[in-house]
């Protein structure tokens, strides 16, 4: 009986296989009474009949089908050996400042402090969550976006400083941010351009955690770009120690968002910082012996941050346009050009006279001679600016 069974299974096995054969034998060459090179249907096939019936020919694949997608690369991070700023995708100026990267460790996820340029997008913002920043410490004046920020699963904390440096208290917040912005993740710190404010507080920050010694941060700050004419921010790093934990332990909260002074409180500052102006111009737009706090550069550049907090201030939004259909926002922020091409005189003929600037054109910025009549000129179109703004939008 096991012998006849296995013989069947042997015949019907057989007769399968004789069949398959027989349809691929007939495929091709069933031309007659049909389409050429179309195919038998298995029905056909088994009665072996000519009269058989057709199925379609195949149709062939398109070349798009056999399309491979693209992989966009990701943007290359930058490193502590790079010697000059990188773009990041969307993110401009970025310098490491520290780095937990080890190249025999790589099951513990690196840990960085990143300075940069205002991450002024939501692709910005995609991008630093990418590279796993989980903490954007802004040390610029502006309003930073801190709804955007947390909706990508990260932390906002605001601490404005300005191009003369920072008092103790802010250094202790700056530490205290960067302390728990490394517990969480990568940070990214940043002003408005990523070259000098920021740079500064990151070398003092990671000085004072005692991560880092100013030998190593003053020259991560001359990769931001970070002016000598600065000497403020120069000093914080230049000057900064590791500090007591418990000092650091004992700062309160830190803010998302730190809102500007008001309205009369920016234009005394401006009306200030315009009559030491002045002060430094009788001293041939250098440093004042008399005033050695007074950088001219950084002095500017007060001006500057104001006029530009001041333009999206909701007061300037409602006020009423001039005459002739300028509004006050559109005034400010011309203002607010005009102050940033002194300042940028004035951090170049710093440089100048210091020997820092060998690079040709020598004493040009835009092709501006850089020369105590540019800056005067300069200075004077700054100082005019709010004699013509009072006029029209004076309470």
């Amino acid at each position: 009986m096991r012998t006849k069974a296995r013989r069947v299974v042997f015949h019907a096995s057989a007769a399968a296989c004789a069949g398959m054969l027989t349809l691929l034998m007939l495929t091709p060459a069933c031309t007659h009474r049909g389409t050429p090179g179309a195919t038998l249907s298995p029905d056909a096939a088994e009665s072996g009949s000519a009269a058989h019936t057709l199925l379609a020919p195949l149709a062939p694949l398109a070349p798009t089908d056999l399309t491979v997608p693209t992989v966009p690369t990701a943007p290359a991070l930058p490193t502590l050996s790079d010697t000059t700023a990188r773009d990041v995708g969307p993110l401009h100026n970025v310098v490491v400042f520290y780095s937990t990267a080890n190249t025999t460790d790589t099951h513990t996820p690196t840990k960085a402090l990143y300075s940069g340029a205002q991450p002024d997008s939501d692709a910005a913002l995609d991008q630093l969550a990418a590279i796993g920043v989980r903490t954007i410490i802004s040390v610029d004046g502006a309003i930073p976006n801190a709804a955007g920020i947390e909706a990508r699963g990260m932390r906002s904390i605001h601490l404005p400083i300005g191009y003369d440096g920072f008092d103790d208290t802010r250094l202790l917040q700056l530490t205290r941010a960067t302390q728990d912005g490394l517990a969480a993740g990568s940070v990214y710190l940043h002003c408005h351009h990523g070259k000098h404010r920021s740079a500064s507080a990151a070398a003092a920050a990671l000085i004072s955690l005692g991560l880092a010694t100013p030998a190593d941060q003053v020259p991560r700050m001359k990769v931001s770009g970070c002016s000598p004419a600065y000497t403020g921010l120069y000093a914080r790093a230049q000057n900064a120690r590791p500090l007591e934990q418990s000092a650091i332990d004992a700062v309160g909260i830190l803010p998302s968002v730190s809102r500007p002074g008001d309205w009369i409180s920016a234009m005394l500052d401006i009306d200030e910082a315009i009559n030491e102006l002045k002060h430094i111009q009788s001293h041939a737009w250098r440093v004042p012996p008399d005033h050695p706090d007074l950088v001219p550069a950084a002095v500017a550049a007060r001006i500057v941050e104001h006029y530009r907090h001041l333009a999206e201030s909701p007061r300037a939004l409602a006020a009423a346009p001039r005459a002739d259909g300028a509004d006050l926002p559109t005034l400010l922020r011309k203002d607010a050009a005009d102050a940033k091409v002194l300042e940028n005189l004035l951090a170049h003929f710093a440089e100048q006279n210091a020997g820092l600037r060998v690079q040709p054109p020598v004493g040009t910025v835009g092709g501006q001679t850089v020369d105590g009549e540019a800056i005067g000129s300069a200075f004077a179109k700054v100082a005019a600016s709010c004699i013509d703004c009072h006029a029209v939008h004076r309470d």
